[in-house]
């Protein structure tokens, strides 16, 4: 009995999460106008009615798992490995956010499946983002509240929309990784600041060539923080001219009403702190390139994240 009424108690606080979601969409939508209406109203087949286990206990924090689909350019966001793998938390008070990249190979135990061990970037596609959601709560020892998906399509055009970002080149190099064309080659000067059209950043953050798997993981930092530092003065404009692109490309738990908080952190009233790829060994296997984690350097830059954003806890 007890536990009927707290489940109809839980399904009406989703019920009235969901109808200030659909009000909150609707100013938007007033806020653009009539011709966008139908694209904007596209991006509500983008949300999922997801509650994951692994969320903070702690009020007013919240973990993010923000996920890139790298299908060489496909549509489908269900198909392809999560090969951008980076968790932010942040907390709501402190206004102050943590990002820390995750190496895409890196072996982990999957947390859905009696602990077999298997390269994280592979997990989405074979068990789906929940257990994936799960897996790196685990490894991390972090809770994670939502997640955001998006295709390098979805990120190609949301960029472009935005006019291109500036990033600063870690390495000198050149690359032929962007999706429009394997042919096309964009050159990098170490420590010049270059405003980037959105092939050019792809190029850029997707590079196997030169640099290592860690160095590509840390640039996909740098591509949130250019975002972030684009939107700074104008979230509402960024985020009018983004969601046109989110259907198909584009998935996240974020209820509607709970938009705003989570934009906010890209905002800049919040400070974005950047911790490197936790380091770890690459060792050819059966199955491929595999990543055994340095287990003290995980701890030390999971605890960062648990003392400033959780309190000490978790």
């Amino acid at each position: 009995m007890e536990q009927t009424r707290r489940q109809r108690k839980k399904h009406e606080r989703k019920k009235r999460i969901w109808i200030k979601g659909l009000l909150a969409i609707l100013v938007i939508l007033l806020a653009i106008g009539a011709t966008q209406i139908p694209k904007i109203l596209s991006i509500f087949s983008t949300f999922d009615n997801v509650e994951l286990e692994t969320g903070s206990k702690i009020p007013n924090t919240l973990g993010l798992l923000i996920l890139g689909i790298d299908n060489d350019g496909g549509e489908d966001i269900e198909v392809g490995h999560t090969d951008s793998i980076t968790y932010i938390a942040a907390n709501l008070e402190t206004k102050k956010a943590y990002a820390l990249p995750i190496y895409r190979d890196v072996q982990v135990s999957v947390s859905c499946d009696d602990g077999r061990d298997e390269n994280i970037n592979r997990i989405y596609t074979q068990k789906g983002i929940e257990c994936l959601s799960q897996t790196v709560s685990d490894f991390l020892d972090l809770p994670i509240d939502n997640y955001a998906i998006l295709t390098m399509n979805g990120f190609v055009n949301i960029v472009n929309e935005l006019g291109g970002i500036e990033l600063t080149p870690d390495a000198d190099f050149c690359s032929k990784y962007g999706l429009l064309s394997k042919k096309t080659e964009y050159c990098f000067t170490k420590g010049e600041q270059k405003e980037m059209p959105a092939d050019e950043a792809i190029a850029y953050i997707r590079d196997r060539a030169n640099g290592s798997g860690a160095q590509r993981a840390n640039r996909q930092v740098q591509l949130i923080q250019a975002i972030k530092n684009k939107c700074l003065d104008n979230m509402l404009m960024c985020y009018q001219k983004a969601s046109p692109h989110f259907s198909g490309a584009f998935k996240t738990n974020i209820a509607p009403a709970d938009i705003n908080q989570f934009t906010a952190v890209f905002g800049k009233e919040f400070e974005l702190g950047k911790l490197d790829v936790i380091e770890g060994v690459n060792e050819q296997t059966a199955t491929g390139w595999t990543q055994f984690v340095d287990e003290e350097d995980k701890k030390t830059k999971t605890a960062i994240i648990r003392d400033e954003i959780f309190e000490g806890k978790t």
